[in-house]
């Protein structure tokens, strides 16, 4: 039962991501079977996700990196500590941030949903831990 939660929940992470993309319509009385997944596209800049097989390896990142376009749109990235900043082309509207918590809200309609906390800890806590 919990598998089927989660194998559900990847599969709209994974249709949310290709709509907003812009690479997928949902027409309203016609679900997209996960096996033709694998045959969708990606816009570019975009990183292509062609299966929940994928999606499943996909973790919260350690920091993230926030610019604004010059048209004013937010983007997002993910950041590693391996990456410059001083290669950036626009330094003055990049941020980095390093994400400490996050909060998830689950919609599920048995339920009326589930808040999930994720907290980034030291390397001491886990040390006390053991």
């Amino acid at each position: 039962k919990e598998a089927e939660f989660w194998k559900v929940q990847a599969e709209y992470a994974f249709k949310k991501k290709m709509m907003k993309k812009g690479c997928l319509e949902f027409p309203k009385s016609r679900e997209i079977a996960v096996g033709e997944w694998n045959e969708l596209g990606m816009a570019e800049g975009g990183h292509s996700y062609t299966s929940i097989e994928e999606l499943k390896n996909i973790w919260i990142p350690y920091s993230i990196k926030m610019k604004l376009s010059k048209n004013k749109e937010l983007e997002v990235y993910n950041w590693d500590e391996s990456s410059e900043l001083g290669m950036l082309e626009d330094q003055e509207s990049t941020y980095v941030y390093d994400l400490m918590a996050t909060v998830v809200h689950i919609l599920d309609s048995r339920t009326g949903g589930s808040l999930v906390g994720h907290i980034k800890v030291g390397e001491t806590y886990h040390q006390r831990k053991e």
